[in-house]
């Protein structure tokens, strides 16, 4: 008998300053820092993600970060699920018009490797799922209603991943004001008031996750296994 999961997709719309919505963000766990450990944060373009020398590892720490979520639903996902086959994957993903935040850590006699991501593109109704995930199920998207149509500009979340070892030093807080700040102040200078976040989830994994992060759900499909 075959079984499905369930995306969604979920939007936050903002129109009020970047301060007031990263203020309702959850705040990052309060945590000791190791003092040999060093974070650095960085923005890059597709063309840069593309020359990323560490491309490679990037792709596997968001593919076990993918793995460490579902294998807590064991016999509902793989439990080695890959979100990317190869690490082109995520360039294409991501599309030429793409941005990607990138954390580092490096520590004493240890070269700097990236332990946590997010990004944003530009919104496409039609770009879901079966571009990220390309093993353990089929994906088919059709919006349950025709949404609203208005003139916001639209951004989709992509590729929020934290390698589970550093799961508790509010990293994927920090990435994501990083995101908002950075498109806040690209509709600035473009002379836009407003703009609208979105993310595809996947129900059983990270719905409620986002949910707390202050979107709302908007739309869901099925996805049933092969």
């Amino acid at each position: 008998m075959a079984t499905s999961a369930h995306t969604a997709t979920a939007q936050m719309d903002q129109t009020q300053a970047v301060t007031i919505a990263v203020a309702d963000a959850e705040p990052p766990k309060p945590t000791t820092v190791s003092s040999t450990l060093k974070f650095n944060t960085f923005r890059l373009t597709s063309a840069e993600v593309a020359q990323y020398t560490k491309l490679p590892l990037l792709t596997a720490m968001i593919n076990e970060s993918f793995s460490a979520a579902a294998r807590k639903y064991e016999g509902l996902y793989e439990s080695e699920t890959k979100r990317y086959e190869a690490p082109e994957n995520f360039v294409t993903e991501m599309g030429p018009e793409g941005v990607t935040f990138i954390t580092e850590v490096s520590s004493t006699g240890k070269d700097p490797e990236p332990i946590a991501t997010a990004g944003y593109k530009a919104w496409n109704e039609l770009g879901g799922m079966q571009a990220r995930i390309t093993t353990g199920f089929q994906i088919t998207e059709t919006p349950l209603y025709k949404e609203t149509q208005d003139s916001i500009p639209e951004f989709e979340v992509v590729a929020v991943a934290v390698d589970p070892a550093f799961q508790d030093y509010g990293l994927s807080a920090q990435l994501q004001q990083r995101i908002m700040e950075d498109v806040a102040l690209m509709m600035k200078v473009s002379g836009e008031k407003d703009f609208r976040l979105r993310i595809r989830t996947l129900k059983e994994i990270n719905e409620g996750y986002w949910t707390r992060k202050g979107y709302r759900y908007v739309l869901s499909d099925s996805c049933p296994f092969s």
